[in-house]
């Protein structure tokens, strides 16, 4: 073997002479680095290794406040890293959790290399922050940092750098979680490259080379509480440690969420899974938690012995089941969090898969119930219930988004989930409180038409976000967006406008994809304002804003579910706006692939019943464009079809204002070609359905200023033309 080695060494030698793998002076060549990256000025080295730095930047594009943190690559490695710090972009973007540091934005700089935006965690490692507390609460620490990398877990994502300085916790008490960048998702090959380590907090398998696992995370972290507690005193929690910082991976826990619940035992005084001490360590772990009453029973004890064992050891038992229903009650909260953040995440993005994600809604909801009506949840269950709930909801029945057509079930659940954020204290259920209320109140404007109710549940939003002494200014532009909408239903235009831009100065959603949508958003609530407003060409350039932030945003993000349904969106607005100006030629390119794909969308699942509604906007508006070419020919089948499928969907739900709507503007458009065509009685028959359309709606409660500032306008004009 010895021979072996020093073969291979001389080998090694005579490589390097001959083709050296570190470049003479590429260490002293590193560029340095921009004063700017995007927005961000570069004002402190926050930290430096040896695949690049880390800065702090300060915004300093006039928009808002903010401080981040910028992560460079060296220069001279950065076609070696590239692809590692375009992985880690991919695996941030995917991880939301209060003890994650999140990901902001990332992009090139103009000479090639990556960069990364995170969000600025002003704060110590979490060691140097342990040193000076109490054991209990040294644990409670890090039970924040293993709670962060079980949720990683359940994303099929792995850490495989964790250690002290990668935890950091700020002047709040927030642990946060830092640097994913050699993090792998489960599954993935190493393809034979050695990831980067800290040897130090490395498993053995790590060390000889493996691909990173779960188990190398849990060693991982097994160390770090070895660190945070020392040597303790108490047995229970250094067993703890060792077990979860095993040589062997077979010893240790299987996942993170084992080491949790052991942890939770530990704190309970209860027996511990690390330590097999049989029946006499139980019968001392049940004297150490009642040592009084066992004090004050002593005599009676002496008096009822066989009675008093039997009454212990079924004490004992009762607490071993009590102890095996919380773990079964943690498996329950586990799973909850797959099947509705991972797995339903996967399930959006694989074609004919509407029934199974029902299936899958439905069983969540069987998790969620039982986890909602726990009476005894702790706080951080209850917080991951009531995300779930929204989450559910979405699915189940948010207009504009895939969804299951299921809106009583989604108002059910949205009011559970409002109902459960009142027994969430701080800033996380002021959070959720409010974003419940802005779902709740976009599924009352859009579905409902009921605008009192929306206005009702916007000032209670309003009232949390935009509290002065503790704002919620990433959900600041999400409100302004709601009432912008709002105030567009209710005929408020010039109100609606100055909301709207509000929405552009304010403070955008965390995430470069989220802040670009949200954008779109916002130029489509100008052009519609400006549009219904009686201004169609002032409308024509924020509706063209709109249409090209959302190709910027396919390109960035292809394949993405909620770009590809906002894209074709954008193309009908704009299509039929031209065509209102009597620029058909000009429109008919733009809804041609709006038509291509919108049919795409709704072809991918063809229960989607929102792709369905997209494909027939569409399609009413290709049908008017041909009409308006002097080809109504062709517009009357497509019209037909349209009108029939409107009137079946409103037959199975008459009471969805959304539904009635949409046959009544069907109806509308296809008499009006029909007039066209000379088929005045036909024109005229549909004209008299959609009046009653409309009227319904207006005897409802729920018709619209909108409604009588565009469609129904359209429909007399069409009337006195064709209905004399």
């Amino acid at each position: 073997m010895r021979a072996r080695v020093a073969a291979l060494e001389r080998g090694s030698a005579a490589a390097s002479r001959a083709m050296p793998t570190v470049l003479p002076g590429a260490a002293g060549s590193r560029r340095p680095p921009p004063e700017q990256v995007g927005p961000f000025r570069l004002t402190e080295l926050l930290g430096e290794g040896g695949m690049g730095q880390v800065w702090k930047g300060v915004r300093n594009d006039g928009l808002f406040d903010q401080v981040v943190a910028v992560k460079l690559v060296h220069a001279h490695l950065a076609l070696l890293a590239g692809s590692r710090f375009a992985e880690e972009r991919r695996i941030l973007a995917r991880l939301e959790h209060p003890n994650i540091a999140r990901l902001i934005d990332g992009g090139m700089l103009e000479g090639g290399e990556p960069f990364l935006v995170m969000e600025y965690v002003d704060g110590r490692p979490i060691d140097a922050v342990a040193a000076e507390m109490p054991e209990a609460a040294r644990v409670g620490l890090f039970l924040h940092v293993a709670d962060a990398v079980q949720f990683a877990h359940e994303r099929l994502i792995v850490h495989a750098d964790l250690k002290p300085a990668n935890i950091v916790v700020d002047a709040g008490g927030r642990v946060r979680l830092l640097d994913f960048g050699i993090a792998r998702l489960l599954g993935e090959e190493a393809a034979g490259e050695l990831l980067p380590m800290t040897r130090d907090y490395a498993s053995p398998n790590r060390l000889d080379g493996a691909a990173p696992v779960v188990a190398d995370d849990v060693y991982a972290l097994g160390l770090v509480l070895r660190d945070l507690v020392g040597h303790s005193r108490d047995a229970d929690l250094a067993s703890i440690a060792a077990k979860a910082g095993a040589q062997d991976a077979e010893v240790r826990y299987g996942s993170v969420a084992a080491l949790i619940a052991d942890l939770g035992r530990w704190r309970d005084g209860l027996p511990v899974e690390a330590q097999a001490g049989g029946m006499a360590y139980r019968a001392r772990k049940f004297v150490r938690r009642h040592r009084w009453g066992v004090a004050m029973t002593a005599a009676a004890i002496t008096a009822l012995t066989a009675t008093s064992v039997v009454a212990t050891l079924s004490y004992i038992r009762a607490e071993q089941a009590r102890a095996e229903a919380r773990a079964r009650f943690d498996q329950v909260r586990g799973t909850a969090r797959y099947l509705l953040f991972d797995l339903g995440d996967r399930l959006e993005r694989q074609p004919q898969s509407l029934a199974l994600r029902a299936d899958v809604a439905r069983v969540s909801q069987t998790y969620l119930d039982a986890l909602s009506k726990s009476p005894h949840a702790p706080v951080a269950v209850r917080i991951e219930s009531a995300q779930g709930l929204l989450r559910l909801a979405e699915r189940q029945g948010k207009p504009g988004r895939a969804n299951l057509g299921q809106v009583d079930r989604a108002r059910r659940n949205l009011a559970t989930a409002y109902a459960m954020t009142l027994t969430i204290p701080g800033p996380e259920g002021r959070r959720l409180r409010a974003q419940t209320r802005l779902d709740q109140a976009h599924l009352v404007a859009m579905v409902d038409n009921d605008f009192a109710a929306t206005e009702r549940l916007l000032a209670d939003a309003r009232s949390l976000i935009f509290d002065p002494a503790e704002p919620l200014p990433d959900l600041q532009r999400e409100w302004l967006i709601e009432m912008s909408g709002l105030r567009q239903w209710q005929g408020r235009y010039s109100e609606s406008l100055g909301v709207a831009r509000q929405g552009l100065a304010a403070p955008p959603p965390p995430g470069a994809r989220d802040a670009l949508l949200s954008e779109a958003g916002l130029n489509d609530l100008l052009a519609e304002t400006t549009y219904y407003a009686g201004d169609m060409q002032g409308a024509v350039a924020p509706y063209r804003r709109r249409m090209a932030l959302l190709e910027e945003a396919h390109r960035r993000w292809p394949g993405d579910p909620r770009v590809a349904r906002l894209l074709p969106q954008s193309r009908w607005a704009l299509g039929l706006t031209l065509l209102d100006l009597k620029r058909s030629p000009e429109a008919a390119p733009i809804l041609a692939q709006g038509v291509a794909e919108a049919h795409a969308l709704r072809d991918f699942d063809t229960a989607d019943l929102d792709a369905e509604r997209a494909a027939q906007l569409l399609d009413d508006a290709q049908a008017q464009n041909f009409a308006a070419l002097g080809r109504p020919q062709e517009a009357i089948p497509i019209l037909r079809r349209t009108v029939e499928a409107r009137a079946r969907r409103m037959a199975e739900n008459p009471g969805v204002s959304m539904r009635i709507r949409d046959y009544g503007v069907a109806a509308s458009a296809l008499g009006d070609v029909e007039g066209q065509a000379g088929r005045t009685a036909d024109a005229c028959r549909h004209f008299d359905v959609a009046e009653k359309a409309f009227d319904d709606l207006r005897r409802a409660g729920r018709g619209a200023a909108l409604d009588d500032d565009s469609a129904r306008k359209t429909l007399q004009a069409s009337r006195a033309k064709y209905c004399r």
